[in-house]
């Protein structure tokens, strides 16, 4: 009996309230920021597209994990916008997604939604993610 392939996650608390598991290699650095302008977030030099896009002129500082892009896709960073809360680690194998929360509403990101201690951790769609924003990024519009 040989053991289950894991991928080792980090649990990021979104301002949104999901939580998001997602692969540790996926996450650059999480960082607390000052205010932002014109709902971005800039980081050692480069302006980033954040999720959940923000609303308004301008955000008062706040905790955000920059996302390695896909380099193939759109753009090779861009942000979450987290909760000032505590991040988490867990080993993740496929047995882990067994038991899927139903309860939770699933979006065009969603890869799958799990319970983990009684709470929904959802694994987003980072590469649908990432090309959403570089496309709002481009819009004129915006």
């Amino acid at each position: 009996m040989s053991a289950q392939p894991q991928v080792h996650c980090v649990l990021l608390p979104c301002s949104n309230g999901e939580t998001w598991a997602v692969p540790v290699n996926s996450v650059a650095e999480v960082v607390v920021a000052g205010e932002l302008r014109s709902g971005r977030l800039y980081w050692r030099g480069r302006e980033l597209p954040l999720y959940p896009p923000e609303t308004g002129a301008e955000r008062s500082g706040g905790m955000y994990a920059v996302m390695l892009g896909l380099r193939d896709l759109a753009g090779d960073y861009w942000a979450i916008c987290l909760q000032n809360r505590r991040l988490g680690y867990l080993p993740l194998a496929e047995t882990d997604l067994a038991g899927q929360d139903e309860d939770v509403g699933v979006t065009d990101y969603t890869l799958a939604v799990f319970a983990l201690a009684g709470n929904s951790c959802v694994i987003p769609d980072l590469g649908a993610l990432q090309v959403s924003l570089a496309a709002a990024a481009a819009d004129p519009c915006r």
